[in-house]
């Protein structure tokens, strides 16, 4: 049989220089034990000297999808798309970019569409503005160009993505019903030192977003 020891280390209270994007390695050196019956000591060098290479950040960022109330109607401004983006309690989450998809039956490959993001803490001040054109096409918005969009450290906030189908060109416009979806598909991120910072690799891209029936 065996056993999993778990190594954790507060990066954020080191007192030995370590900094945003340093690189760190945990390894073992010689294991001292007893044995269980015989209770006489012994060493053995490890086999394994050292685990995964990881990147250290000051706090951590998840982004998820926040499901709708309910399916929107075909309006202009129609919420079409939240997602959550929470920020580790270890520091705040400064947003910078975000890319985003559109897909459904609602959309054709000459489709386009608009799309406005606010934040859920001031939901009528536009935080970025993307045209998405295709259902396979990706578009990056970035957040408040001068400062990006900050959650503070241990809460959640989420983004809101509405379509402006004053501009939106391309829909299918025969009778029927169809669907949208907005899929949010890379971000980057500041952990108050570095840009550039992407989305945890613990959490699977595309996050899909609701499917919405117009």
């Amino acid at each position: 049989s065996y056993v999993v020891m778990d190594v954790i280390a507060d990066i954020n209270s080191s007192t030995g220089g370590a900094a945003s994007t340093d690189t760190i390695t945990v390894g073992l050196g010689t294991v001292n034990y007893q044995g269980g019956l015989s209770k006489a000591p012994a060493s053995v060098t490890a086999q394994v000297a050292s685990g995964a290479t990881f990147t250290i950040h000051k706090t951590s960022m998840a982004i998820a999808n926040l499901a709708l109330t309910s399916a929107p109607t075909l309006t202009d401004g129609a919420i079409v798309g939240q997602f959550n983006v929470t920020a580790g309690s270890s520091g705040d989450v400064i947003l910078k970019t975000v890319s985003i998809s559109q897909a459904g039956s609602l959309i054709q490959a000459s489709s386009s569409v608009v799309l406005n993001v606010y934040g859920s803490d001031a939901p009528t001040t536009l935080l970025g503005t993307a045209t998405a054109v295709g259902s396979t096409n990706i578009y990056a918005v970035t957040l408040n160009t001068t400062n990006g969009w900050t959650v503070a450290k241990g809460t959640t906030q989420y983004l809101i993505v509405k379509a402006n189908l004053g501009s939106a060109t391309g829909l299918v416009t025969t009778t029927g019903s169809y669907t949208y979806q907005i899929n949010a598909q890379t971000a980057t991120w500041n952990d108050g030192v570095t840009n550039g910072i992407g989305i945890n690799p613990i959490i699977a891209t595309p996050i899909n977003g609701q499917v919405s029936n117009f």
